[in-house]
């Protein structure tokens, strides 16, 4: 991206370890039975394969909706030992990043319109915006409350280890 990095892209990357942790385990010893060091998950295959911007455009396009994200962490491993807590981190993290703002500034990927040439006459796609460069004006209070979720987070799983 050409835009000047911010904490956002800090939290964003950990959305994507953390996806991928719960995909994959944290050793051998937590992998899925059914994973091999050849196999990822389908959904999680364009996430390390083609070009930097490929991968980059699906890491997008996978967190545009809530429905493309459900898809990723459908693939979360169930023998990872308290899964459900990341799960619930995972997609806290991505509604306060990616859904929790006004329509212009929710969702991933970059908001296209239709505008005339006045050369041609012809039609042509625009970037209205680019939800990510609006919302890093707004990083650190975004910042915040992402901290905010990340140490509730915490706390459910301190409750839990405490039982």
């Amino acid at each position: 991206s050409e835009l000047k990095p911010t904490a956002l892209d800090d939290w964003e990357s950990m959305l994507y370890i953390l996806c991928w942790v719960g995909t994959f385990g944290w050793n051998s010893k937590t992998r899925p039975d059914n994973t091999d060091n050849s196999r990822v998950p389908k959904q999680l295959d364009r996430w390390h394969q083609g070009t930097l911007e490929e991968i980059a455009k699906a890491k997008r396009t996978d967190l545009d909706s809530s429905n493309d994200f459900q898809n990723i962490i459908s693939e979360f491993n169930p023998r990872l030992k308290n899964v459900d807590l990341l799960f619930d981190l995972v997609e806290k993290l991505r509604d306060v990043l990616i859904d929790e703002h006004p329509d212009n500034l929710r969702g991933a990927l970059k908001k296209l319109g239709r505008q005339v040439n006045t050369e041609t006459g012809m039609h042509e796609f625009v970037i209205l915006s680019d939800p990510f460069e609006e919302r890093a004006a707004k990083w650190k209070g975004l910042s915040e409350s992402l901290l905010m979720v990340l140490e509730d987070s915490a706390q459910q799983a301190r409750k839990r280890l405490r039982k």
